[in-house]
């Protein structure tokens, strides 16, 4: 999701958050050693005294933190858990705000690719681009290459790519198309499609709005699993129950409104 929407903090894009993070760890560990190497006599006897061990109240207060930290994260205890739920409340805000790709890592496909996963022919996509102004001469181009030579991110590109004309009406493309020839073909063909690793920390609200797809309806069929839900339940949440994974869950989703809607109106909201 970041890389696809141009995600930005402080003027570094993600991937510069990234390589940061590891060149920072690199010289903290760096760092450790270098301590360590030079001061070794010093911390030797810091832990050992006259051959017996010297557990000082700091040392034992260090092992302790440690411990404290380790089981707490492990164990989803207060106030660690707090902190991930926090950090997964930043995510999903990110996520909901945001066009979602059509499958992970869209903006690394080919244009040619990208055709291929989205069931839309390459020529309309280059006549789609094109009427915006931007010329896609090379089909083994990437999206995010193309989005960074006009300044856009790939989201950007794929709202422009989101509305096509046939048959003397405006359409939409739908999530579904990258999935096969239907939702109806199984659980199978949802490997490819969704919204990657994002879609999990979505709400059920959220998912459906985005998938039009009826929220009442999906509460009726999972509560006759046994399943209570709300709108504001993750949708990890709810395929960790099912056994599912996210994808697997959007496709069983669409199949159910799929087979409420009525002959020739498929993928409609019931």
């Amino acid at each position: 999701m970041a890389n696809w929407t141009g995600w930005q903090v402080l003027y570094l894009q993600k991937e510069q958050w990234s390589a940061l993070h590891t060149t920072a760890a690199i010289l903290f560990i760096l760092s450790g050693v270098f301590h360590v190497y030079f001061n070794w006599s010093a911390l030797v006897h810091y832990v050992v005294s006259r051959q017996k061990l010297n557990l000082k109240r700091e040392l034992l207060a260090a092992v302790a933190i440690v411990v404290l930290f380790l089981l707490g994260t492990a164990y989803h205890l207060p106030p660690f858990q707090t902190v991930i739920d926090a950090n997964d409340r930043i995510k999903t805000y990110w996520d909901e705000r945001s066009q979602p790709a059509p499958y992970p890592h869209a903006e690394e496909s080919t244009l040619r690719e990208f055709a291929a996963r989205v069931n839309l022919p390459l020529e309309e996509i280059t006549a789609k681009l094109q009427a915006a102004g931007l010329e896609a001469e090379d089909p083994g181009q990437t999206i995010g290459e193309l989005a960074e030579i006009y300044k856009k991110t790939p989201s950007q590109l794929f709202g422009i790519l989101r509305s096509r004309t046939g048959r003397g009406t405006t359409e939409s493309f739908s999530l579904s198309e990258g999935r096969g020839e239907g939702r109806g073909q199984g659980r199978g063909q949802g490997q490819g499609g969704g919204y990657g690793q994002g879609m999990g920390r979505m709400t059920l609200s959220s998912l459906c709005e985005q998938n039009s797809l009826s929220l009442a309806k999906i509460q009726a069929a999972l509560q006759e699993r046994g399943i209570s839900v709300q709108g504001d339940t993750k949708v990890r949440e709810i395929a960790d129950r099912l056994e599912m994974t996210p994808s697997e869950l959007l496709d069983w989703l669409g199949q159910l409104s799929d087979a409420a809607a009525p002959a020739g109106q498929e993928g409609a909201t019931p």
